[in-house]
């Protein structure tokens, strides 16, 4: 939590002026969860402090909300390009996403409990942010992946993107949205076990029997559309 409220007064998020009578003020609140690394051991402990906008109003409030979200062919696409002609790949975590661009609407959410400024515990926080050498940029929202012609210049963007925003930095590509990626410099694997057993432990089905086909090809529909039942005359 510390680290996440310290994130936000380094990116210069709000200013704590005085409240404004007859101002929509939002209710904040934080969020918790935990990342894992691609073997399922746990990463660490992640906490976020949102807005709850749920009592944002339209056109007054807020106009859109965008995030950028990289289509599953276009990863495929550049993952066969950097693979065929052998270029690195790498991957990124944008810490604080959300905080790296301006905010045009006017808004205003309460103090954080427990984060008051004992200087100001009446005030509210008025919102500030929300050629030959080719690189391709894989975003989904906070998630970067990239390639680029060669390891300069793929060590150079990545060294631009630090000094522009706070990230981390997640080495040499090996997960991406659930994907967990092995790969050579002449062959790549893509799998999604984990993602796949996870899903089977929510469900309770990790001790069912498989099957090639998923349905009963057996069963035969009676006159009046209900199944037959084996035996009856």
């Amino acid at each position: 939590m510390y680290d996440e409220y310290n994130a936000l007064i380094k990116n210069g998020t709000w200013l704590l002026v005085p409240r404004l009578s007859g101002a929509n003020i939002f209710r904040c609140l934080w969020l918790f969860r935990h990342k894992f690394h691609d073997d399922g051991s746990l990463s660490r402990y992640k906490a976020r402090l949102v807005a709850k906008g749920s009592s944002q109003q339209l056109d007054i409030d807020c106009d859109e909300t965008f995030s950028p979200v990289v289509k599953p062919t276009t990863i495929y696409t550049v993952f066969n390009l950097a693979l065929t002609i052998h270029w690195p790949i790498h991957q990124l975590d944008v810490k604080n996403t959300f905080l790296n661009s301006d905010l045009s609407e006017t808004v205003y959410i309460h103090q954080s409990l427990g984060f008051v400024d004992h200087r100001y515990p009446h005030h509210v926080c008025r919102l500030q942010r929300c050629g030959t050498d080719i690189t391709y940029l894989l975003i989904y929202v906070d998630d970067i992946v990239l390639t680029a012609s060669s390891t300069t210049l793929l060590q150079k963007i990545i060294l631009s993107l630090h000094g522009e925003f706070d990230m981390t930095d997640l080495g040499a590509f090996n997960n991406f949205l659930w994907i967990s990626v092995t790969h050579d410099t002449t062959w790549m694997f893509l799998t999604q076990k984990r993602y796949a057993m996870e899903l089977l432990e929510r469900e309770n089905m990790l001790n069912c029997n498989p099957t090639r086909t998923p349905a009963d090809t057996e069963s035969k529909l009676g006159p009046e559309g209900t199944p037959d039942v084996v035996g009856d005359d």
